[in-house]
């Protein structure tokens, strides 16, 4: 049973072949202004008959201009469309990328207790890209730098150093333009006492007792505690653990940050509670006679003796 009948609808395919487009790319770097204009000569091949030509910026629906060699001026980096129309009115697409490439050493850093930091942004990875690395007043950085011809390298400075990025582009005309940024990298001392000993030696104490946390304070430092339970403070650089008489699971441990000129230190301690007391404590007692502990008991890692 015919439910329905569709209209019928035709296409008529003409047997004219579409052109070609080409955009001289698909891919070319520039620096920055005066050093930022490309020339990009687009052609075409195949269809019928002459060409007419339209380059669009972007996502642009407008064209920017309806010649063959176009010649604009970059500073971000930019896809060009070039539309081309041969006599028989079918077209092609064709595209090219144009992206500038400037120095960027990245932020001023701290290089924390020697450990080095690493200075420099994520590199463009093009063989018409190279990237040099010297002191700001010229001088090689290579005694203090992992690699000098690298976009990223780990720096370990012993004093406070500028350093200088040159980055170098290779033109689509095969002449070259370069830019330079500086960084600062400033050493950063571990907080007194040293980088993984400020904490201060673990503790053991009785139950009941207080003990004091941390080593010798450090005036540029700030000190953060976790957990702060049974401190005095969580925010200082010696705060007093207290438990009282709270039955203190086995041992506590304790980890400090210490946020010293832009560089975090972390440190841990531990602080062990025992509990001394036993039944029939100071009494006189016929024996034999069991000695056993009073409230709860202590760790299993716990060592007795009996004198």
């Amino acid at each position: 049973e015919v439910v329905a009948t569709s209209e019928v609808t035709s296409v008529i395919i003409g047997a004219n072949a579409a052109p070609v487009a080409n955009a001289d790319g698909p891919e070319w770097y520039v620096c920055k202004s005066p050093n930022n204009t490309v020339t990009l000569n687009g052609s075409a091949s195949g269809g019928t008959g002459s060409y007419t030509y339209q380059w669009f910026v972007g996502s642009s629906a407008t064209a920017a201009v309806s010649v063959a060699t176009y010649s604009p001026a970059v500073n971000s980096a930019t896809t060009y469309t070039l539309k081309v129309t041969d006599a028989a009115g079918c077209m092609d697409l064709d595209q090219v990328t144009v992206t500038p490439v400037l120095a960027a050493a990245g932020d001023d850093q701290s290089n924390c207790a020697g450990t080095g930091v690493q200075i420099g942004t994520a590199p463009v990875s093009n063989p018409s890209i190279s990237y040099a690395w010297t002191l700001a007043s010229g001088a090689s950085a290579a005694a203090t730098l992992s690699c000098t011809a690298c976009a990223q390298p780990i720096a370990k400075p012993t004093a406070a150093t500028t350093y200088r990025l040159t980055v170098t582009v290779t033109q689509k005309g095969g002449e070259t333009c370069s830019s330079f940024d500086d960084v600062l990298v400033t050493p950063v001392a571990a907080p007194t006492g040293g980088a993984t000993t400020f904490a201060g030696s673990d503790k053991t104490i009785c139950k009941n007792e207080t003990v004091v946390l941390g080593g010798t304070a450090d005036a540029a430092a700030t000190y953060t505690w976790t957990s702060g339970q049974y401190l005095s403070a969580a925010q200082v650089a010696r705060p007093t653990f207290q438990a009282g008489t709270a039955a203190v699971d086995c041992a506590v441990n304790y980890t400090v940050t210490a946020i010293k000129d832009g560089c975090a230190f972390v440190d841990e301690v531990k602080v062990s509670v025992i509990n001394p007391a036993i039944h029939n404590d100071g009494g006189v007692q016929c024996g034999p006679v069991w000695v056993t502990h009073k409230n709860e008991a202590n760790c299993a890692a716990a060592v007795y003796s009996w004198t």
